[in-house]
């Protein structure tokens, strides 16, 4: 129950700051974006566009709606976001 609300604390920051975060999903996917919104057991997640994006076309605002992640998906340990005051990827403390 302490690492939710570890989880919970630490994203509700990085929807403060606008940080881009990234993290291991069980399913085998990679995250990599930003974080809209912290829920107590759960995260609305915004995707970072990939190289391979179609651009935005007709009648398209690019606006993909999010998704929802739950924190019993994330990889432990995988959890960290970009600190631009030193320029690097920093690990979730834990």
């Amino acid at each position: 129950m302490s690492e939710l609300l570890t989880l919970h604390g630490y994203f509700v920051r990085c929807v403060a700051r606008s940080d881009k975060v990234g993290f291991s999903l069980r399913d085998g996917r990679e995250f990599l974006g930003w974080v809209t919104e912290a829920q107590e057991d759960r995260i609305l997640v915004s995707w970072a566009p990939g190289p391979f994006d179609d651009p935005v076309g007709d009648g398209d605002d690019g606006e993909d709606g999010g998704e929802w992640v739950a924190f019993t998906s994330i990889h432990p340990g995988t959890v960290g976001h970009y600190d631009w005051t030193v320029r690097r990827w920093v690990r979730m403390p834990g």
